[in-house]
């Protein structure tokens, strides 16, 4: 564990929470859960996650924006990583949708 640092940290224990519910929903309503479903609620949770620890604390000199930035193109970069290629996100720093919106990225 001492090898994980942030985001690969909050990635690898969304991935085994939504690991844990979709073994849940198979087991006590019969429900058959896909991958993609399960690396998709992950990679959100991991983002909402990082999202708020940067709402609490700027770190390393970086600004709110910067921080989700940094978080969504972490998601990102995991998503890719595992096989995902389409990926909605919900941001709550809207300075950054606007960024994103105002040059065709979003």
């Amino acid at each position: 564990m001492s090898d994980f640092s942030s985001p690969n940290i909050e990635i690898l224990f969304t991935t085994a929470w939504e690991l844990w519910n979709a073994r849940n929903a198979l087991v006590i309503e019969g429900a058959v859960v896909t991958v993609a479903d399960i690396c998709q609620k992950a990679a959100v949770m991991a983002v909402d996650f990082l999202e708020m620890d940067s709402q609490l604390e700027v770190a390393d000199g970086m600004g709110r924006i910067q921080q989700h930035a940094w978080a969504v193109l972490n998601a990102l970069q995991f998503a890719f990583d595992i096989g995902i290629r389409r990926v909605e996100f919900e941001v709550g720093c809207y300075e950054l949708v606007g960024l994103l919106q105002s040059n065709g990225l979003a």
